[in-house]
C-alpha cells in the first residue's frame, strides 16, 4: 500500500523541502488589501467633502425696483412676489432686509423697499 504525502492547506514544501507557513503571506496580503480600501474610502470621502464645500454662489438679482408696502403685506409675501431664480423665499426675504437695512421683519404700510426687478427676458416670456 503507497502513501500519498499530503499537506495541510496552511502549508507548503520550500525548495529545501522545508515546510513554510502561507498564512504570514495571506496575512500581510489581507493587511494590504485593508489598507488599499482603507485608503480608498478616505479619498472618496476626501472628495465629497470638497464637493459640499464648494458650493456655486446664489445668483444676485440683475435689477431692483421700489415698491410701496401695502396693508396687511408681509416680508414674506413680498419676497414671493418678486422671486430671484435659483434662491428659496427665505434666501429672497434675507437678500431683501439687507437690501434695505432692515434690523427685523417689520415692515409698515407706506414705506418704500427695494426689491428684485423683473429681468427684461423674464419680462417678455410673460407676455
Amino acid at each position: 500500500m503507497q502513501y500519498a504525502a499530503t499537506l495541510s492547506p496552511a502549508r507548503t514544501l520550500s525548495r529545501r523541502g522545508n515546510a513554510s507557513r502561507q498564512p504570514a503571506a495571506r496575512q500581510l496580503s489581507r493587511t494590504v488589501e485593508r489598507f488599499a480600501l482603507s485608503a480608498l474610502l478616505a479619498a472618496a470621502l476626501l472628495v465629497s467633502l470638497a464637493a459640499l464645500a464648494h458650493e456655486p454662489a446664489a445668483p444676485m438679482p440683475a435689477t431692483w425696483s421700489a415698491v410701496a408696502v401695502g396693508e396687511s403685506a408681509t416680508l414674506w409675501g413680498i419676497a414671493e412676489a418678486h422671486p430671484v431664480n435659483g434662491r428659496s423665499t427665505l434666501e429672497t426675504l434675507e437678500l431683501i432686509r439687507a437690501e434695505n437695512g432692515l434690523d427685523d421683519y417689520t415692515i409698515h404700510a407706506g414705506q418704500v423697499l427695494r426689491v428684485p426687478g423683473s429681468e427684461p427676458a423674464l419680462a417678455v416670456a410673460q407676455r
